[in-house]
């Protein structure tokens, strides 16, 4: 009632909340922004590791959860994933988005469809390591963040201008303390005013090259025990 499935320029599916009036990946491409700014400038900063675990505000559509489960499927590492959710997609939706298809993947039509609907999800893949999934559905300002419980936080809320909370310091404080040390959160976003914030709670803050259509984006970590 509140959201459509869209579709950006990389051919791959997208959804458009009316009420934020924002859509949920950049129009220039769902795939490619996931894969640039949480796959490759995140999950795979930690390729050393043999353990990673992951949490998501924002959960969404599942892309990141999709592209983090078939990077996985090819490692020797086990994931433990944690996704948020306030305004969680009906079942209508979920079966709309292209994401299996483009990828040439509809052997995981289970395991996506799970992820939305039951809430929980694990596998193993032919290396021997798991993979374990959680979907919260509640907002941030209702969820207890564990104590220095994640390696990587993937901050993949709608930006500053639609829901400003999400990026000041009051909720990176939390995120900061809910990473080990070393632990790292990356976003999309490269505002000033976010990055000052970061800095302002106790990050290192990198500004790297962003996806398509975007200069930046953020990586910022956790150098502080």
């Amino acid at each position: 009632m509140f959201s459509k499935v869209i579709l950006t320029e990389d051919g791959s599916s997208s959804v458009f909340s009316s009420i934020f009036n924002a859509s949920y990946h950049s129009m220039h491409g769902s795939i490619q922004e996931t894969d640039h700014v949480f796959i490759d400038s995140g999950l795979k900063y930690f390729h050393n590791q043999d353990e990673i675990s992951i949490f998501e505000m924002g959960f969404g559509t599942g892309l990141n959860m999709l592209r983090t489960y078939m990077y996985w499927e090819t490692q020797k590492i086990n994931v433990r994933y944690t996704g948020l959710e306030a305004y969680p997609l009906s079942t209508n939706q979920v079966n709309e988005l292209n994401y299996l298809a483009v990828l040439e993947r509809e052997d995981l039509k289970d395991m996506f469809s799970k992820s939305h609907s039951v809430g929980k999800y694990s596998d193993k893949n032919d290396h021997g390591y798991s993979f374990s999934f959680k979907l919260e559905n509640t907002k941030i300002e209702n969820y207890e963040l564990p104590h220095r419980e994640y390696d990587l936080i993937y901050h993949d809320g709608f930006g500053p201008s639609v829901q400003s909370f999400l990026w000041e310091e009051e909720l990176l404080q939390r995120f900061y303390c809910s990473l080990k040390a070393q632990g790292i959160l990356v976003s999309y976003c490269a505002k000033g005013s976010f990055k000052r914030a970061l800095k302002n709670v106790g990050f290192m803050v990198e500004s790297i090259p962003g996806p398509i259509g975007k200069r930046e984006m953020t990586r910022a970590i956790k150098t502080i025990v």
